[in-house]
């Protein structure tokens, strides 16, 4: 089971980034075709679509978290732990509450996708502090911290309304929802790039 997680954690994170930078292009340019107003969908079919998209990118994204405790399970402390519990819990309550949304459309599931989401980035800044203390990715340590730090900023102004100012919200909003996208894609990198644990125990002088 670890070892799949190491192995899987890099792709799943890389194509989570790119299916969330799919997401926000399709954000960009298909309001006009799902919806008119706030919360009035016209094409079913793309509004799926648009939502198992971002559905996918982020249940990736936790298997990606989940290879990254797995990198460092052996040495990790109860920082790590709580990531990797975190990054679990999140990870099922996004899939639930998107499948909800996404499939049965149950007004309510989106309460858990929140949730889901607030957990995946309480992991995520979790695995970040334990990785920059563990030094389990080399030079990348610093990678998981940075993209918690610009998934944090993003919530935050997305929370206090800042993204609905005009020019400068919406050019902000677009620059960190890149960020973030091109971030999960280098942690992927990262993770992929590594050596398995075990590999690295038997070669003197791998870090």
């Amino acid at each position: 089971m670890k070892s799949n997680l190491i192995r899987w954690g890099g792709p799943a994170a890389i194509l989570s980034g790119i299916l969330w930078l799919m997401y926000i292009i399709l954000q960009a340019i298909a309001p006009a075709a799902l919806t008119v107003e706030p919360y009035t969908v016209l094409n079913q079919t793309a509004d799926v679509i648009y939502k198992v998209t971002l559905l996918l990118s982020v249940m990736l994204f936790a298997v990606g978290l989940l290879g990254l405790y797995a990198r460092h399970a052996d040495r990790a402390g109860s920082v790590a732990k709580l990531g990797g519990a975190a990054a679990i819990l999140g990870g099922l309550l996004f899939g639930v509450g998107g499948s909800l949304a996404a499939f049965f459309a149950i007004d309510g599931a989106w309460y858990f996708m929140m949730g889901g989401a607030i957990v995946i980035l309480v992991s995520l800044l979790l695995l970040g502090v334990s990785t920059l203390s563990t030094q389990v990715l080399g030079r990348w340590s610093f990678v998981p911290l940075l993209i918690g730090m610009f998934c944090l900023a993003a919530f935050v102004f997305g929370s206090t309304g800042l993204f609905q100012l005009k020019p400068l919200g919406a050019w902000l909003g677009a620059s960190l929802a890149a960020l973030v996208g091109a971030g999960w894609i280098l942690l992927g990198y990262a993770l992929w790039s590594r050596q398995p644990i075990e590999s690295a125990r038997t070669e003197p002088g791998v870090a």
